[in-house]
């Protein structure tokens, strides 16, 4: 019986997927922004071959990642990006990343943003630096949380039903008032908020009184009660964690979260 073998990406071969993608890609837009072509070829001199992929399947991925974030731009906002070194750290290290679609997007607009003539100002070499850090989780979370900049709550709640006790998690919109019951744990919620607070993402929380934050938990454990009706109210025990973006990582999430306009904000 034979098989075909795939063969993982030779060492000559780098610079001719390097080339490759500038050509047919990346040339009608960053030869105008003033990207060199030695400059592009600079994301792929590394050694790929850890990763498993074909030289194919390679220049595909960096021709979908390059072509998805120049069309997050209109044509006539392409400029020059605010930081060669920024583009180049991004381009070599979304090759971690191109399966995992939270820090692929967040990539994508961080790179976005940076030749955006309305926003590139407000990039920074920095920001590539925290997001590096990111796991999926960790972007997961982030996403989850700062879709607006208001500050969130979280509730672990230890519930006992039937001799047995469950945990759940929510989290609360504090600005509107509202919940969702939310998939991640408490220890791996917890992780991530000691990553985004050694990065200084996160900053001082706004005040709200501990009796705004009772009534918001007791919503969840009403909730529950109704899902699981006893005669008698349920055994339960409960934790709140809030957290709010620094304005460090309020710009963080606008260049990678968002690609509209800044120039207002």
């Amino acid at each position: 019986m034979s098989s075909t073998k795939i063969s993982l990406i030779p060492d000559n071969a780098i610079t001719e997927i390097g080339k490759k993608v500038y050509d047919d890609v990346a040339h009608p837009v960053f030869s105008e922004v003033g990207l060199s072509a030695q400059g592009i070829l600079k994301f792929v001199a590394l050694p790929f071959k850890f990763l498993g992929l074909t030289a194919e399947q390679l220049e595909a991925k960096y021709k979908n990642f390059i072509q998805s974030t120049i069309n997050k731009v209109p044509s006539e906002k392409i400029t020059s990006p605010s930081s060669n070194y920024l583009v180049s750290t991004i381009l070599d290290s979304v090759k971690y990343t191109f399966d995992e679609v939270n820090l692929y997007e967040m990539y994508s607009r961080l790179l976005a943003n940076s030749i955006n003539r309305d926003n590139s100002k407000v990039v920074h070499p920095t920001q590539i630096e925290i997001l590096k850090q990111f796991t999926p989780q960790d972007a997961q979370i982030f996403k989850d949380c700062f879709y607006s900049d208001i500050s969130v709550m979280f509730y672990f709640l230890s519930v006992k039903l039937e001799s047995k006790w469950e945990q759940y998690t929510y989290i609360f919109d504090l600005r509107n008032e509202t919940f969702t019951e939310y998939p991640y744990n408490e220890y791996d919620i917890k992780n991530t908020i000691d990553v985004l607070t050694v990065l200084n993402v996160l900053g001082e929380n706004d005040y709200y009184e501990e009796e705004f934050l009772t009534k918001l938990a007791r919503k969840a454990i009403d909730t529950l009660q109704i899902k699981y009706p006893v005669e008698k109210p349920l055994d339960f025990a409960g934790d709140t964690t809030v957290i709010a973006l620094s304005d460090i990582g309020k710009k963080f999430k606008r260049v990678c979260l968002n690609n509209e306009s800044m120039k207002e904000q």
